[in-house]
């Protein structure tokens, strides 16, 4: 039972750290007059939140495979708090206020890695294998769900953006107490028996900060067992995702030698995987469409929802139909383990509906634009927690250890970067005509759903 404690505490923390990336999208034009900067200027706002998550992209996913889920949730956490309060307190209805947003924003994206490579890895630590899907599935969805409450609660606030930043510094703030105190106290309500012993501590935590592993060295322990606490497991580290085993950390010094690899040993086997490659070109494609959409829902709108209840709709559809689909996925994915059938499935039933909302886009038919994005979501943004469980199945051999905060990191961050460059080819003005923009993003969303779609089953 502390296991779904555990998933409900990161779901919360994903959910509201996701809200506050793409915020000022559907208010854009309130925002630059509140700021006195210009349209674009608040637009970069988003773009900050894609490119720099690449400075700690490595040194997150690296810690979180090394040492568990806590102590990257926390790091995560403590800073994204402290910089939305800082963000809240200094707030100015001027180029300074401005200025504040954007250096708050970035420090705040080069600590987001931290947490959102997290799933896998919780997933892995507290999950049984038949359970591990849905974890990830959740782990995964609610920060993208959180992105779409984003774009659906901010516009309610556009006549008043200091109180969205107050907002936004209390909503963050819940999960982070609630992390600090509730995990503990659940403790004291499970069974002895209970199968999975309490792993999530404020306390051994922070003991355990001083001691993370130095780089290339073997698989260490990230902390010693307490005195007063009895000398059992309350860290694992996991084998791979088929075998499933869970060494204690005072036995890792009996892990066979051949699954102990470097950092670097890990990098080389997943880019060196051409299925993995393609794999992780098709979802960054598909995944760099939704962003731009999201991006430019107040910009690049047909004249028909080019407005704040405009982008309300379009975000709420998405990504409550698809929070609906990806329930679902998780669900079918823990049942069956047909990663490939599920994901064609997905991408066949999504790509007609994604087609009908860029033809509605392009002629200015609300209907067609809503109805589409809603079915696209519900089948399609899915996919997402389904490549990351894909690449984990891609990557996995007999000699070779799971390291699934890697794959995720690797995969978020190349999808940051695919979206970077669709949102700049793609912004109006820029290079096209917004009559040609939904062209441009179905025929890479169709590019995408075939390098998917062609995948072969994992062995």
């Amino acid at each position: 039972m502390i296991r779904w404690g555990v998933l409900m505490v990161f779901c919360m923390a994903a959910f509201f750290n996701g809200m506050i990336g793409f915020a000022f999208a559907p208010i854009a034009k309130s925002a630059s007059l509140y700021y006195g900067v210009s349209y674009n200027g608040i637009n970069q706002l988003a773009v900050v939140s894609l490119l720099c998550p690449f400075i700690t992209y490595i040194p997150a996913i690296w810690i979180a495979d090394r040492n568990r889920f806590e102590v990257p949730f926390y790091i995560a956490m403590m800073m994204s708090v402290s910089l939305r309060w800082i963000r809240y307190s200094f707030d100015s209805p001027d180029a300074t206020g401005y200025a504040v947003v954007l250096s708050t924003t970035v420090a705040s994206a080069m600590v987001a890695p931290c947490l959102s490579c997290l799933a896998p890895v919780l997933s892995r630590n507290y999950f049984p294998k038949h359970q591990q899907g849905i974890a990830t599935s959740l782990g995964t969805l609610f920060g993208l769900i959180g992105t779409g409450s984003g774009i659906v609660i901010s516009p309610l606030y556009q006549d008043d953006i200091h109180s969205l930043l107050y907002f936004h510094a209390v909503s963050l703030s819940i999960p982070f107490i609630l992390s600090i105190f509730c995990l503990d106290l659940c403790y004291w309500c499970v069974e002895e028996e209970e199968e999975y012993p309490r792993t999530t501590s404020f306390r051994r935590v922070v003991r355990s900060l001083s001691q993370i592993s130095s780089p290339g060295s073997a698989l260490e322990p990230s902390l010693e067992p307490s005195l007063e606490e009895p000398l059992i497991s309350h860290h694992f580290y996991d084998l791979p995702l088929s075998v499933c085993y869970n060494f204690p950390v005072e036995n890792l010094n009996d892990i066979p030698e051949q699954h102990v690899h470097s950092f670097r040993d890990t990098f080389v086997r997943l880019f060196s995987d051409v299925l993995f490659l393609r794999l992780l070109l098709g979802i960054s494609l598909t995944s760099g469409v939704i962003n731009a959409i999201m991006t430019l829902v107040n910009e690049a709108a047909p004249p028909s929802l080019d407005n704040a209840t405009g982008a309300q709709l379009v975000a709420s559809l998405f990504f409550g139909c698809g929070a609906i689909g990806a329930v679902v996925t998780g669900i079918t994915m823990d049942k069956t383990r047909h990663y490939i059938r599920i994901s064609r499935i997905c991408i066949s039933l999504a790509t007609p509906f994604t087609g009908l909302a860029m033809y509605g886009w392009r002629y200015d038919v609300a209907s067609y634009v809503l109805v589409g994005i809603g079915g696209t979501g519900l089948f399609g943004l899915g996919l997402f927690p389904l490549a990351i469980e894909l690449a984990i199945k891609y990557s996995y051999s007999e000699d070779f250890s799971n390291a699934g905060a890697t794959i995720a990191g690797v995969i978020q961050c190349v999808s940051n970067i695919v979206s970077i460059v669709i949102i700049a080819v793609t912004t109006p003005g820029n290079l096209l005509e917004s009559q040609d923009i939904p062209i441009v993003w179905m025929v890479i969303n169709i590019v995408g759903g075939a390098l998917l779609f062609t995948l072969p089953s994992p062995l």
